[in-house]
């Protein structure tokens, strides 16, 4: 008797979503072209790296700061804004919503 109660309930907030899911306006995705690279040009601007070689260690300055420290000493500050959503669709058709929340 629970279970049909809490199924009978499940189903009516599935349909209330769906009656407000139609009613909000229809997203539009902004195309986002993949940009070629030549790779001989990116691996250009990339150090030099000998993955062979293994230098003497140092100690870590930071090895007892958690994250709720800063470790700034002037930290500029914030310039606050609202978030806001982007919505964008690859060329593949991947739809990606992103949030900017700084």
């Amino acid at each position: 008797m629970m279970r049909a109660h809490r199924s009978v309930a499940r189903l009516a907030s599935v349909r209330c979503a769906a009656t407000q899911a139609s009613s909000m306006p229809a997203v539009k995705f902004t195309p986002v072209k993949f940009q070629k690279e030549d790779v001989e040009k990116v691996m250009a601007e990339l150090p030099e790296f000998n993955f062979y070689e293994i230098k003497e260690g140092s100690p870590n300055p930071y090895k007892e700061v958690t994250l709720d420290r800063s470790i700034l000493l002037d930290a500029p500050s914030p310039v606050l804004s609202a978030p806001k959503i982007e919505t964008s669709q690859l060329e593949n058709g991947l739809k990606v919503v992103s949030i900017d929340k700084q």
